[in-house]
C-alpha cells in the first residue's frame, strides 16, 4: 500500500490528515447550485434517488407524484444529487448519487453542478465518504433537521490535483464495481431463498400439510383448490378493528414507549411473522394517557393502510413484542376475537394468494387505500385449530433454516458494503494512494 510523502492537518475532523499538495475549498468554489426547473413540461423522464443511485423511474404514475412536473429540477449527467431532508429520523440511508441520465427528480432534493476545478466522479465519491462517515448530520438545521445550499456552498471540500482525481476516480470506480458484483451475487442467493420460503409457506397455508387429504375447490379465485373440510370464512369475523397513534415523524423520539408505523410495515426486515427490534421506533410516553387505544395486544396484526405501490397492498406486521408498543400513523390494528391460532395467520397474510386478494381489492392509482372495509369483506381460511398449530409449528421450523441462511449472506452485503466505504474514504481522505 502506497502513502504520500507528507501530510498536513484538513481541519476537519473526519478528514484528518490529507497529502500536503493537496488544497482545499469551499463547495461554492467547487459546484453550483442546480436551478434549472422543468419549466413548460419539456422533460418527461422520471428519475429517482434509490440507495445511493440515480435510476429511472419506471412508472412514474405509481407511488406519491405531484400534479405536475414543472417544479421538478432538470439533471443532467454528471450532477450530483443530494436528499437533505428528515435527518433526524434516518441515519443509515445514502443521501448522495451521482446523476448518470438527463431527466428530472424532485426539487426536495439538492442538485450540485460541479465546476471545472472537480471531476464530477471524484467529488461524488468525496461526497459518498463525507456521506458514509454522517458528517453531514451535525449541518443539519429547522424542525426537519433538513439541508440547504447555504450548508454546502461552505462545506470544505478536499482537491487533489486534476489528474490525481482522474486516477483515484477510475481506481474507485474499478473497486467499487468488484464490490457492487459480489453483493450482486449475494443478493441473488438471498432472493433465491426468499421464493423458496414463500412457496412453502403459500402450499403450507392454502393446502395444509397431508398431501393425500381430498380436495375441493374453493370458488375463490385467490385459492384454487383447499383441503375438502377447510372452510372460508369473513377476516371480519374473527377480528376487531383499531387505529394507530394520530401522529406524524416529527411525534418521534429516540426514546419512550416503543411504536411501529406505517414504514417500518412496508419496510424490507418486516418478516411479517415476528417484530423485529430492527422495526420499532419511539413516541412520548404519555400518549399512553391520551391514546390508550392505540396500543397493541400480543398477537394482534398492524396493517398499513396505505401503500406507495400495488405490491405492497395487504403489508402486515405481527405483533409478538415483549413490551408495550403502539401501533402509529396510517395503520389499521387487526385483534384476533376468537380461538384462532394467529401466528398461523401470520403466515397466511405473508402469502401470495391471500396478498393477491388484498390488491385486486384496492383503490386508488398512486397511491393504493387498504381501508377496514376491504380487510372485512376479505376472506381467510379456516383449518381446524389442531390443523393451524401443527401448520404454524412446521412454518417456525422451515422457516427458520431459510432465514438462516439469509441472515449469513445478509451479514457478507454488510461486510462487503462497509469494505466498501473503507475503501472510498481511504482513497479521498488520502491515506492510500493510487
Amino acid at each position: 500500500m502506497q502513502t504520500y510523502d507528507s501530510y498536513k492537518d484538513s481541519g476537519e475532523q473526519w478528514l484528518g490528515q490529507i497529502p500536503s499538495h493537496w488544497e482545499i475549498k469551499r463547495g461554492k468554489a467547487v459546484f453550483s447550485e442546480n436551478k434549472h426547473k422543468n419549466k413548460l413540461l419539456k422533460e418527461n423522464t422520471i428519475l429517482s434517488l434509490s440507495y445511493g443511485n440515480i435510476i429511472l423511474k419506471d412508472n412514474k404514475d405509481e407511488g406519491l407524484v405531484p400534479e405536475n412536473y414543472d417544479t421538478y429540477q432538470v439533471v443532467e449527467p454528471n450532477y450530483i444529487i443530494v436528499r437533505c431532508t428528515d435527518l433526524q429520523n434516518d441515519k443509515v440511508s445514502l443521501r448522495t448519487a451521482i446523476s448518470n441520465y438527463h431527466g428530472i427528480i424532485t426539487s426536495a432534493y439538492l442538485g450540485l453542478v460541479p465546476n471545472s476545478l472537480a471531476l464530477p466522479r471524484y467529488l461524488h465519491y468525496y461526497l459518498r465518504a463525507w456521506d458514509n462517515c454522517k458528517e453531514l448530520y451535525r449541518y443539519g438545521s429547522g424542525l426537519r433537521q433538513s439541508l440547504s445550499w447555504n450548508d454546502f456552498k461552505y462545506l470544505n471540500v478536499v482537491l487533489p490535483p486534476l489528474d490525481e482525481q482522474e486516477q483515484m476516480a477510475a481506481h474507485l470506480d474499478e473497486q467499487t464495481a468488484k464490490i457492487d458484483e459480489a453483493i450482486a451475487q449475494q443478493q441473488k442467493m438471498i432472493d433465491l431463498l426468499q421464493e423458496r420460503k414463500q412457496i412453502i409457506i403459500n402450499n403450507a397455508v392454502t393446502r395444509g400439510l397431508n398431501p393425500s387429504v381430498p380436495m375441493k375447490d374453493s370458488g375463490v379465485d385467490w385459492i384454487g383448490q383447499i383441503p375438502a373440510h377447510w372452510t372460508i370464512e369473513p377476516f371480519g369475523r374473527h377480528f376487531s378493528f383499531g387505529r394507530g397513534l394520530p401522529i406524524t415523524k416529527a411525534d418521534l423520539t429516540d426514546d419512550g414507549i416503543a411504536v411501529v408505523s406505517y414504514g417500518q410495515v412496508h419496510a424490507k426486515n418486516n418478516i411479517g411473522t415476528t417484530m423485529s427490534p430492527s422495526l420499532v421506533r419511539y413516541v412520548p410516553a404519555s400518549f399512553l394517557e391520551t391514546n390508550p387505544q392505540s396500543l397493541l395486544q400480543l398477537n394482534d396484526f398492524v396493517f398499513a393502510d396505505t401503500s406507495e405501490d400495488i405490491a405492497g397492498s395487504g403489508n402486515c406486521a405481527f405483533n409478538d413484542y415483549p413490551d408495550k408498543i403502539f401501533a402509529g400513523y396510517h395503520s389499521i390494528i387487526a385483534r384476533p376475537i376468537d380461538l384462532i391460532i394467529p401466528k398461523y395467520y401470520a403466515y397466511l397474510f405473508r402469502s401470495v394468494n391471500w396478498k393477491s386478494q388484498i390488491q385486486s381489492l384496492v383503490n386508488g392509482v398512486k397511491v393504493y387505500s387498504i381501508g377496514r372495509a376491504i380487510l372485512k369483506r376479505s376472506m381467510i381460511l379456516f383449518p381446524s385449530r389442531e390443523e393451524q398449530l401443527a401448520i404454524t409449528d412446521y412454518l417456525d421450523k422451515a422457516t427458520e433454516k431459510i432465514d438462516i441462511a439469509i441472515s449469513r449472506y445478509q451479514e457478507e452485503i454488510i461486510l462487503l458494503q462497509e469494505r466498501k466505504q473503507i475503501i472510498i474514504n481511504e482513497v479521498v481522505t488520502g491515506k492510500i494512494k493510487v
